[in-house]
């Protein structure tokens, strides 16, 4: 499983960075990753280079969990995952602020959208996490979207190469944009 959430490092809410890395911490060994997408869209709140978002990342919050770089996560400009995440999950999926949770199942389906305030480790958010992590999958209804014959874009990793926290090449070439920042 995936909680992908739109970051910021001068953001009222910049402090979740503490809840998430409890929660990577605390379900990783289950499957959990965090996936933190730095943003700026939001008031110019991640104005940071790779290198400055997670030096703050790490030396501020003692973030361990992956980041990507920097990302459009509305509009025309947004990345293709959140414009899928919309597609499946309607407008709860679409970010309104800095830290907007997207949590993603273990076969690549879009689970549940979170609000910014909701906190990392709110019961709703470990109870979604629970539940996808123990119990069985159900096959999802086709999207609307895939019955149209549109494309859905997966997450362009697995648990198991989460773990090196590197793409492959490959998985480079066909997301663009999306990295994770080297360790």
């Amino acid at each position: 499983m995936v909680l992908v959430v739109n970051t910021a490092s001068a953001c009222g809410l910049t402090p979740q960075y503490d809840g998430l890395e409890k929660l990577y911490s605390d379900y990783r060994d289950k499957g959990l990753v965090v996936l933190g997408v730095p943003c700026n869209q939001f008031a110019g709140q991640e104005p940071g280079t790779e290198a400055e978002i997670k030096a703050f990342c790490e030396t501020r919050f003692n973030v361990d969990f992956p980041l990507t770089a920097k990302a459009e996560v509305k509009g025309e400009g947004a990345h293709p995952f959140y414009k899928w995440a919309e597609g499946e999950l309607g407008e709860p999926a679409v970010p309104v602020w800095n830290f907007h949770k997207i949590l993603i199942g273990k076969h690549g389906e879009a689970i549940q959208a979170f609000g910014p305030r909701t906190e990392p480790e709110a019961p709703e958010i470990t109870a979604a996490i629970g539940k996808g992590a123990v119990g069985p999958i159900q096959p999802r209804p086709q999207s609307a979207q895939a019955e149209a014959g549109v494309r859905v874009p997966r997450l362009p990793f697995t648990a198991r190469s989460t773990a090196s926290r590197r793409f492959s090449p490959s998985m480079r070439r066909s997301t663009p944009g999306i990295h994770i920042m080297a360790q």
